[in-house]
């Protein structure tokens, strides 16, 4: 008899059940395993820095500055940069591919998805076949800035020092430039006609030399062309100059900004992009009949370095921070922040797999059921709402009489009739749809063409907001004047708003005849089929801009907050922070968006940003945890970022003008910050400290000290925080209050082991103690010419101290360790053949790893690793300056910098599903309570036994989810697997364990309420009533 005959099982998890039956062979028999570890399955949610074992988690996926682009189709593109980077799109997502090497990669280009060749720093050239970068050897140290070929044997490199390097299929070999300047770009036509510019000149090859054709006061950065004929080339104070065959000539764009990559198709589609995030695009203008350099973005850091475009409708442009811009024809649009510089004014979800939501200058964003992604509108006007019968008929509506259909393939647009702005849309079926707006506007779609009904019976020139309705005899519409009602042949005023003009109604929505809602500047008014009437609740005031529901009992209103309607009362919502809010929306009660500034989801519990990159940050300076679960970070203008062991979210500080230095805290619900409240430019800037009490921050009353640079604290009565002119301010568990430093030095850094053994760091070397009285000067390093910029503090004990130091000769940073009676230097910056470094974090695990971060003379950041033995450079490859560190007991390590710049070096997923089994052993008839926590919350797990799927569960908010295997009487003995897997976004996990059938296992009878033939397992406790335990036996 077959394990399929003789084996079935019924999974339950909360209000699902299934039947399922196994059809596989007997397994051998394994080790019984209870709590099981997590297998990862695909990428983490983060790219690596190549080689040392650091992965970004802000920007996503990188934060590298990418220096080039290049493709072969828009499933096929390439991104290189700083630190090694190779990016590729697969037209979907951007992807991480490893070269194996740290050096910056300065261009790229190919001739098919199985040859292509990148660039970079020290004379490095790699290939890629198709699987693999392999290095190849160069005659040259010198930096190569760009590559070109006109076919796979014939390929060149320039760069600095005059370099030239040119492949002939077998082997790279360096030609006579005869030139030392920098060289940046090269481009051709074919094999004899070669083009390089470089710092000042423009070089050409004839078959048989270099030959300079053209010098210049100018800097050229790049060259690209169409033919003999059409040459470009950009370079510094925004010049253009173009190659007609016989001169090289001016062209006039509007920009003094540095241009460094050019690119197009042919000679009316060509950009250039540059510095401050400029772009400008060559092509032909109707109105003056010509074509011309225009400015298509400009003033919108960060800098972009490089462009690619494979036709007029989609180009990509890379740059600083790992910027990745996207054209589709109408404007550029960040790829990694489709979110950013959006407002959103409507959404509408079908189903948990399609939504939608539109919003300023004619974005329109899809949800997948995973991510958002940018379509194509073919429209710059704002779009103001949208609806749908299904995901292959939705409508978006907005300003200047826009209407756009989506038809499941792409947007198109309809002929409307009006200009005037069109702000609600909805309908009953594909022949009766309505839209609303500004101007008495009232259209109809009749499956093929828009038209006007009917009008008011008030002839005023009236702005409508919103409309909703039942049938094709009972719409209700909205707007500043008040609410309208269509019978099926006019409309007539319902509620009449003359005595409060400007405080009508912004949205509408309802469940029937006898259940609708509108909201607006009066709070929220209720239609029960008779009369409206206001429902009463303290909105304090705050407009509300939309409304919709599930059905009667489960109502949000937003606007200035969020409101949900629970069939009795309205209650406030806590939200995301920092958002404008001006519509909602969804699909189920999975499923609830929220849009405005950003987009925000509802999952039957709780709100969290869809965004998964934070806003723009310009610098993050501290970070502390209390846990992996609760970890913060801090920096310029009082930005507070917090990790909550899935992702990093933004809180609201209470202030824009400070700058955040340091946290400390007892636990996740008591934290303190620090930091400078004031612009330092400004007479009256100060000390600040917040207060974070698991909800907010607030200021704390500390009078007006000077800036506060560091805080640590021993317990929650014992907290230190110091700053500028030696100041030192104390927690005693009630109160700030000074004490006595003795010193007037800037202090950077403390750090302790108990409440009477506290060591604090000068900006003149020295080294502060507190032993539970009073604070003494313990040491002073350097000497009395060259004293030490001391920046950092941490220790194990009292005979294992290290500080980090910027001293104050260029090449002298360094680490110096305490061993109990002396210091010694274990780290130079000089000695170990750096040049100008800077140290600013430090902190530790234990006597064996310690980590140091900081920059180099480039402004890039750096790690050491201190591994009981030495301090060895992590090579990170990140373009940014680090300036904190913290981590966790266990492996968990962040380091935080510039340009909000998060890195992560430890396990992923920082917070690991795990399986559990009630117990390990039954009977055959017995059932089994298998447990799964840590997984992705409001997600669905499929459960396998022995590798055939038998179901699958939904996790709840806390990513837990409880399933009973109940098995056969007759099932055979023996040892069985189960799996359970998730491919939820950057989640995806197997979690996995077994149990065993015997004879011999004891079962307890079943609860007297249980139905008749359910086997409980003897470990259940008896008030166990989980309705997952009472199941029938599941039947053959």
């Amino acid at each position: 008899m077959s394990i399929r005959n003789r084996f079935l099982m019924r999974v339950a998890s909360y209000d699902r059940f299934h039947r399922l039956a196994m059809s596989t062979q007997r397994l051998l028999r394994l080790t019984c395993i209870l709590l099981l570890t997590a297998i990862i399955l695909g990428e983490p949610a983060t790219a690596s820095t190549q080689g040392s074992g650091w992965q970004w988690q802000n920007p996503l996926p990188q934060g590298n500055h990418l220096l080039s682009i290049w493709g072969i189709d828009a499933n096929n593109i390439w991104a290189v940069g700083n630190g090694g980077v190779i990016l590729r799109w697969d037209g979907q997502t951007w992807q991480a591919q490893t070269s194996g090497f740290g050096n910056a990669l300065t261009a790229i280009w190919g001739t098919s998805a199985r040859n292509i060749w990148a660039v970079g720093t020290d004379g490095i050239i790699i290939r890629w076949n198709g699987s693999t970068w392999s290095r190849y050897p160069t005659p040259t140290r010198s930096q190569l800035n760009a590559i070109w070929g006109a076919d796979a044997n014939n390929v060149w490199a320039v760069g600095n020092d005059g370099t030239i390097l040119r492949w002939d299929g077998s082997t790279w070999s360096a030609e006579t430039s005869n030139t030392s300047r920098r060289l940046n770009g090269v481009w051709g036509t074919d094999a004899g006609n070669i083009w390089v510019a470089g710092n000042n000149t423009i070089l050409k090859w004839d078959g048989t030399h270099w030959v300079e054709k053209h010098q210049s006061r100018i800097l050229f950065t790049a060259i690209w062309g169409t033919d003999a004929q059409n040459i470009w080339v950009v370079g510094t104070a925004g010049t253009i100059l173009k190659w007609n065959g016989w001169i090289w000539s001016a062209e006039h764009v509007n920009t003094n900004e540095t241009l460094y990559g050019i690119g197009g198709l042919d000679a009316e589609h060509v950009w250039a992009v540059g510095e401050r995030g400029v772009i400008v695009a060559r092509s032909f203008t109707a109105d003056s009949f010509e074509v011309s350099w225009r400015l298509q973005r400009v003033d919108s850091p960060p800098r972009l370095s490089a462009i690619w475009a494979l036709d007029a409708n989609n180009a990509w442009a890379v740059g600083e921070a790992g910027t990745i811009l996207e054209w589709k024809g109408i404007t550029w649009r960040d790829q990694q922040r489709i979110f950013e510089r959006m407002t959103f004014n409507g959404v509408w979800g079908a189903d948990a797999d399609h939504a939608w939501a539109v919003g300023s200058a004619g974005a329109i964003l899809q949800w997948n059921g995973a991510t958002w992604s940018a379509q194509t509108s073919g429209t710059t006007h704002a779009l103001r709402a949208v609806w749908g019968l299904d995901a292959n008929n939705v409508w978006a509506v907005g300003e200047n009489g826009t209407i756009l259909k989506w038809d499941g393939t792409g947007w198109e647009q309809q002929l409307s009739g009006t200009t005037d702005s069109l702000t609600g849309v909805w309908g009953l079926d594909a022949e009766n749809i309505w839209v609303v707006g500004q101007g008495n506007t009232i259209l109809k779609w009749d499956g093929q063409a828009w038209d006007a009904p009917p009008q008011m019976e008030n002839r005023q020139r009236l702005h409508f907001e919103a409309l909703w309705g039942t049938d094709a005899d009972n719409i209700w519409a909205v707007g500043m004047q008040g609410i309208y009602k269509w019978d099926g042949q006019t409309w007539e005023i319902q509620l009449w708003e003359q005595e409060n003009l400007f405080r009508g109604f912004k949205a509408i929505w309802g469940t029937d005849a006898n259940n609708i809602w509108a909201v607006g500047r009066k709070g929220v008014y209720k239609w029960d089929g008779q009369t409206w009437a206001a429902q009463s609740f303290d909105f304090e005031g705050h407009l509300l801009s939309s409304v919709w529901g599930l059905d009667a009992n489960n109502v949000w209103a937003v606007g200035e907050g969020i409101f949900k309607w629970d069939g009795r009362a309205w209650s406030r919502q806590a939200s995301e922070e920092g958002h404008r809010i001006f519509a909602v929306g969804g699909s189920d009660a999975h499923h609830v968006w929220v849009v405005g500034s950003g987009i925000q989801l509802w999952n039957g519990d709780q709100w969290s940003d869809a965004d998964p990159n934070l806003p723009r940050i310009d610098s993050l300076i501290g970070i502390w945890g209390a846990d992996a679960r609760n970890v913060w970070a801090a920096g310029s203008n009082g930005t507070i970022v917090k990790w909550n062991g899935r992702k990093w979210v933004k809180q609201r500080s209470s202030t824009n003008d400070a700058v955040i230095h340091a946290f400390w805290g007892f636990d996740a619900d008591n934290v303190w910050a620090i930091g400078r409240q004031g612009y330092s430019w400004l007479p009256d800037h100060r000390g600040i400290i917040l207060k974070w009490d698991g909800r907010t921050w607030a200021p704390q009353p500390i009078g007006s000290p000077p800036y506060l640079t560091a805080i640590w604290g021993a317990d929650a009565s014992n907290v230190w925080a110091v700053g500028l002119n030696g100041t030192i301010l104390k927690w005693d568990g009630r109160t700030w209050s000074p004490q006595v430093s003795s010193t007037s030095d800037d202090l950077n850094a403390i750090w302790g082991l108990d409440a009477n053994n506290v060591w604090v760091v000068s900006n003149e070397g020295a080294v502060l103690k507190w032993d539970g009285l009073a604070w003494t000067e313990h040491s002073r390093l350097g000497t009395t010419e060259l004293t030490s910029r001391l920046t950092g503090i941490w220790g194990t004990d009292a005979n294992n101290l290290w500080v980090i130091s910027n001293n104050r000769r260029m090449y002298d940073s360094s680490i110096m360790k305490w061993d109990g009676s002396a210091w010694h230097q274990q780290w130079n910056a000089h000695r170990n053949e750096h040049m100008i470094i800077h140290l600013y974090g430090i902190w530790g695990r234990d006597a064996n790893n310690v980590w140091v971060v900081g920059e180099d003379g480039y402004s890039s950041g750096i790690t050491l690793r201190w591994d009981g033995n030495s301090w060895l450079d992590q090579h990170i490859g990140v373009s940014y300056s680090l300036r904190g560190i913290w981590g966790t007991p266990t492996n968990n390590l962040w380091a935080v910098g510039d340009a909000g710049v998060i890195l992560y070096h430890g396990d992923w997923p920082i917070i690991k599903p795990s399986l559990t089994c009630n117990f390990s052993e039954g009977a055959p008839g017995s059932a089994f309570l298998i447990t799964g926590t840590e997984f992705p919350a409001r997600t669905t797990v499929q459960l396998q036994i022995n590798g055939s799927d038998i179901g699958s569960v939904s996790t709840d908010r806390n990513g837990r989810f409880t399933a009973l295997l109940q098995t056969e009487a007759t099932a055979p003995e023996g040892y069985y697997v189960v799996r359970a897997n998730t491919t939820a976004v950057n989640s995806g996990a197997s979690v996995w364990g077994s149990y065993r059938l015997v004879h011999t296992t004891p079962l307890r009878m079943p609860p007297s309420d249980a139905p008749a033939g359910i086997a409980i397992p003897d470990n259940v406790p008896a008030h166990a009533r989980l309705p997952v335990l009472h199941l029938p036996l599941v039947r053959r």
